[in-house]
């Protein structure tokens, strides 16, 4: 006898609990590795002094293997601030690239505004808009 919907469901959210069990169990696991991580990471730049650059680092190990350590800046812009950087930057007799180019626009689609466009509207601009399925959404109460 094949199974029904309702016991396919059942099953699903038997799985779901199982997966949240084994969460919490990995979480100690999940916050040490990191804790290593970051010590790891402390270390090696201590090694390796003004070597030590953002992006890829490079570091041998004994073994003969080799340590890569990512050092990434997260950077973000203050937007009220512009205007002040521009102006300072357009003072500069020494600029090495146009203070535009520093920045990047992102552009991402207003889904309340999509929601207003017509069929018709839809259909202009879909030219630039790619498409493919989100990971859905299912929740049991």
């Amino acid at each position: 006898m094949a199974e029904t919907f309702e016991e396919y469901v059942a099953k699903w959210d038997t799985l779901v609990a199982q997966i949240e069990v084994f969460k919490r169990q990995m979480k100690p696991l999940v916050e040490k590795e990191m804790e290593m991580r970051r010590a790891i990471h402390r270390q090696i730049a201590a090694a390796m002094g003004d070597l030590f650059k953002e992006g890829m680092n490079n570091y041998p190990m004994l073994d003969g293997r080799k340590l890569k350590v990512q050092n990434g800046i997260k950077r973000e812009i203050d937007t009220i601030m512009i205007p002040v950087a521009r102006e300072a930057y357009r003072l500069l007799n020494h600029r090495e690239v146009p203070f535009d180019d520093l920045l990047r626009t992102k552009f991402e689609l207003s889904k309340v505004d999509w929601n207003k466009v017509s069929v018709e509207g839809k259909a202009a601009v879909s030219v630039m808009i790619t498409s493919k399925p989100d990971t859905p959404s299912v929740v049991l109460d």
